[in-house]
């Protein structure tokens, strides 16, 4: 006996339906904070210029500070401060 298959078109309809639900539900839960992750955004991207002119005057006091405030294993420490240098040289 051969089973008969799905049509394409119905495999494809039913899982745009089920994507266009999940976008749809995710949407709405996200709703309520869309103001401020619009204000995050923006201000993110206008204090950039700032936070790396802060960065480059504090260094590495900033760097010393840091390590010395998490308590985090050495490995972690080493991955921010490596972070954070890279972070001081502008990309552009």
């Amino acid at each position: 006996m051969t089973e008969q298959q799905t049509p394409l078109w119905l495999r494809r309809t039913v899982l745009a339906g089920l994507l266009g639900g999940l976008l749809l539900a995710g949407f709405v839960v996200m709703q309520p904070f869309m103001a401020a992750i619009a204000w995050a955004a923006i201000l993110s991207y206008v204090s950039w210029p700032l936070h790396l002119k802060v960065l480059a005057w504090l260094g590495p006091w900033l760097q010393e500070r840091l390590t010395a405030l998490s308590g985090d294993s050495d490995a972690r420490a080493f991955a921010r401060l490596t972070f954070i240098n890279q972070m001081k040289t502008p990309c552009c």
